[in-house]
């Protein structure tokens, strides 16, 4: 029974092929942890570095300042 899975970061947990702004591979990647946490029923914490807030954006707009392809923020 494990109930927390930590990826630290996700950068360095992506396949070879795959780089954080590829919105097809991204979207493949953030499907299999929505699988995994789904049949091991349990919460993925996954650690992402995020950019500069997006111009005219307040700084609490989190989904404004997540770096690399739209996927990321879309599954979350």
């Amino acid at each position: 029974g494990v109930s927390l899975v930590i990826i630290d970061t996700l950068s360095a947990s992506l396949p070879d092929n795959v780089t954080e702004n590829d919105n097809a591979g991204m979207s493949k990647v953030m499907n299999n942890v929505q699988m995994i946490a789904s049949r091991c029923n349990t919460a993925v914490l996954l650690i992402h570095h995020t950019a500069k807030p997006t111009q005219g954006k307040s700084e609490i707009e989190i989904w404004s300042s997540v770096r690399g392809a739209g996927a990321i923020s879309a599954t979350a």
